[in-house]
């Protein structure tokens, strides 16, 4: 999985996060702990690799702990097959959405959002979670730390 932000105030930047990203004879693997942040002109890219031969079918799960005050999130399919190389992604070259899957409201009682997708084994699946249309100019503002172990973001 990498996790990075596009900021489509500044369309051209790449956020440095895949600095802390090392290369193995694996393949590159990235920091545990990934930032995650929306904004009403932040979004965050998350790309995700199908590895389970024979499954064919995907769960995205969405969890998060009680926030104060509610807010529209809106997550998005991007249209890619291919992975994306975080050490360029920018908001100008993020792959376009391709649908929209959902708005999500995190609240005083949390949030357990889940959807089955279908995948097959090597697919890579990327989404973009960002403010939703409905929210509010200027009130959209979440950011966490997801730790890789844990389920639920603290």
């Amino acid at each position: 999985m990498s996790v990075s932000l596009v900021d489509r105030s500044a369309p051209s930047h790449v956020f440095n996060d895949y600095l802390a990203t090392r290369l193995t004879r694996a393949g590159t693997i990235s920091p545990d702990d990934r930032k995650v942040h929306v904004t009403q002109t932040v979004s965050t890219i998350f790309q995700f690799r199908a590895i389970d031969w024979g499954m064919e079918n995907c769960e995205l799960h969405v969890a998060l702990p009680p926030v104060d005050r509610p807010t529209t999130l809106a997550l998005y399919r991007l249209n890619t097959t291919v992975p994306i190389d975080i050490s360029t992604l920018s908001f100008n070259v993020r792959p376009p959405r391709a649908a929209k899957l959902a708005n999500i409201v995190p609240g005083k009682d949390g949030l357990d959002w889940h959807r089955k997708l279908s995948c097959a084994m090597d697919d890579v699946l990327v989404f973009e979670l960002g403010c939703s249309e409905d929210e509010p100019s200027g009130s959209c503002d979440m950011e966490w730390w997801q730790a890789h172990k844990e389920t639920v973001p603290g």
